[in-house]
């Protein structure tokens, strides 16, 4: 596998890569004869450990994934009518509020049948005025007042049908935002759905908020929580702030991984859409140590764990649970909040043997 994907598989499988970093621990751990306490202890003389008061710290470590960033809101136009495009209004780039037009399109004849449909409605109504005062006078049957009154409903739905169409012919932005594209030129003939991409005679974002979309682990599910707020590493190393405002409830049938979306602030649309975007989000915090891979120790049953004196100097072996593993060591929970950690030598002293004083080295306490 190539580095590149190497690196981008560790961040989307942060767990994992804990696991692995264990797994090599523990394979040392084997070589160097420290895999068990059923192994002969080593002579008093020959017991010479280093350990240092612990206490625990409130660790919140970062789940980091892979994903790119996106729109709030992409939208693709399409024409509802047919006709010549006489005017491109807001070109690509143009910044546009809802309703703003965006193109024009030729309305032709459609004028003239608006005006036509407008005339019809008058008449009906007066047909309609002149049907229902004879038919309260009784000089007409109600079935003559019915008919006047279905012909006027069909003139104002035919009216209706020919504004909606000389609406359609000044293209109007749907939201606030960004015309992104324009796939036609003054002079084309669009028809309704039938141009450009996919049907599409132009383009709209909204880019404020940007959102960036990612997946994460079913063990990375559990122990993060909506609203939280995350960093996000765009190209070029340029750092957003935002807030994780969706976590998906259902995995992906193929990934059994979670969707999630983050917010940014994006008011000057400086944070484009659809590049990679690095999303680090806090986990849930645990009081935990910090601890370098060579206090690692296993137990008999192969349970990995960290070893520590306690006030007599005797071996103790408490099993932990490993959280992150970072450049400073590896931070693990499950131990007492306050121990006398065993930082060298651990590998070669067997839960409770009795260590003699003068083969203690004290280390420095964490602050």
């Amino acid at each position: 596998m190539p580095f590149a994907s190497q690196k981008q598989w560790i961040k989307t499988h942060p767990r994992r890569s804990v696991a692995i970093g264990i797994g090599i621990v523990i394979l040392l751990l084997l070589l160097l004869g420290g895999g068990g306490d059923d192994l002969p202890a080593a002579s008093d003389a020959e017991v010479k450990l280093k350990v240092a008061e612990r206490r625990t710290e409130r660790y919140q470590r970062q789940v980091v994934v892979y994903g790119q960033t996106e729109a709030f809101r992409d939208v693709n136009l399409q024409a509802q009518t047919a006709g010549e495009v006489t005017e491109i209004v807001s070109p690509e780039g143009s910044r546009v509020e809802a309703g703003d037009i965006i193109l024009k399109i030729d309305p032709r004849e459609r004028l003239e049948q608006l005006k036509q449909a407008e005339a019809v409605v008058k008449q009906r109504s007066i047909e309609y005025e002149a049907a229902r005062k004879l038919t309260q006078r009784g000089y007409q049957s109600e079935v003559n007042l019915a008919l006047a009154e279905a012909n006027l409903a069909q003139a104002r739905a035919q009216q209706k049908q020919i504004q909606l169409d000389v609406g359609y012919t000044e293209m109007k932005a749907p939201f606030a935002g960004i015309v992104d594209r324009v796939n036609v030129e003054a002079g084309d003939f669009v028809g309704v759905g039938v141009f450009g991409l996919e049907g599409s005679v132009a383009r709209m974002i909204d880019p404020d908020p940007m959102l960036v979309t990612a997946y994460v682990s079913q063990d990375d599910w559990a122990e993060i929580v909506k609203d939280t707020p995350v960093t996000v590493t765009l190209p070029g190393n340029r750092e957003a702030q935002g807030t994780l405002h969706f976590i998906a409830r259902a995995a992906e049938a193929a990934s059994r991984t979670f969707k999630v979306e983050a917010t940014l602030p994006n008011p000057e649309g400086t944070i484009p859409s659809g590049v990679t975007a690095e999303l680090h989000i806090p986990a849930n915090a645990a009081d935990a140590y910090l601890v370098p891979p060579s206090a690692l120790s296993l137990d008999d049953a192969g349970a990995v764990g960290i070893k520590a004196l306690d006030a007599e100097n005797t071996v103790r072996f408490y099993p932990v649970t490993m959280l992150d593993d970072t450049a400073e060591g590896m931070w693990v929970t499950g131990a007492p909040s306050h121990l006398r950690l065993i930082l060298e030598g651990a590998a070669y002293v067997s839960t409770g043997q009795t260590i003699p004083a003068d083969r203690v080295a004290e280390g420095t306490p964490a602050p």
